[in-house]
C-alpha cells in the first residue's frame, strides 16, 4: 500500500466541478487510478481540509454529498487517513516568521502549505506521493524524502 497526501488545490479540483475543467479532469483521472481499487491510501491534513471545505463548497449540497460518498467508500476500505497536524504547527509558524524576517527574497507560502511541507519532511510520516497542481512549492521537500509528486501542471 502507498500513501498519497493531497494539497488543497488537488482536493478542490477533485470535488468542485466549477474549478478549471482541465484540473477537474486530471484530478478525477488520477484519483481513479490511485484509489478506485483497494491498495493506496489518501492522507489528509486538517489544515488542508479547512481550506478545501470552505464556506463556498460547504453550501453546495451536490459537493457535500459527493465528498461524503467518496470518503465513506474509502473509509470502508481503510484508504482514508486524517493526519494530525499538531507535530508540525509550531515548526510551520516559526518557518513563516523566519521567512518574514529574511532580507530580500520572501517565499509567499501559506501556513497550510508550510504545514504540508513539514509533514512531508518528517521521517515519521509514511508518504509515498503528493497530489498537487503546484509542483514548485513542494519539489524541494519531496526530493529530500524521495517522494513522488503526482503533479498535473
Amino acid at each position: 500500500m502507498k500513501n498519497f497526501i493531497a494539497d488543497t488545490g488537488y482536493l478542490i479540483a477533485l470535488y468542485d466541478p466549477s474549478d478549471d475543467a482541465r484540473n477537474v479532469s486530471k484530478a478525477n483521472a488520477s484519483f481513479r487510478d490511485l484509489f478506485e481499487e483497494e491498495g493506496n491510501a489518501l492522507l489528509l491534513l486538517w489544515p488542508v481540509l479547512y481550506e478545501t471545505l470552505n464556506t463556498r463548497l460547504s453550501k453546495r449540497m451536490d459537493v457535500v454529498r459527493r465528498i461524503e460518498s467518496v470518503w465513506r467508500k474509502l473509509r470502508s476500505r481503510n484508504q482514508l487517513v486524517f493526519m494530525d497536524d499538531r507535530p508540525f504547527r509550531d515548526l510551520s509558524l516559526a518557518d513563516w516568521e523566519k521567512e518574514l524576517a529574511r532580507r530580500g527574497h520572501y517565499r509567499p507560502l501559506s501556513l497550510v502549505d508550510r504545514v504540508l511541507r513539514n509533514a512531508i519532511l518528517s521521517p515519521s510520516t509514511k508518504i509515498h506521493g503528493l497530489l498537487t497542481f503546484n509542483r514548485k512549492d513542494f519539489e524541494d521537500v519531496c526530493s529530500k524524502r524521495d517522494i513522488e509528486i503526482v503533479s498535473h501542471n
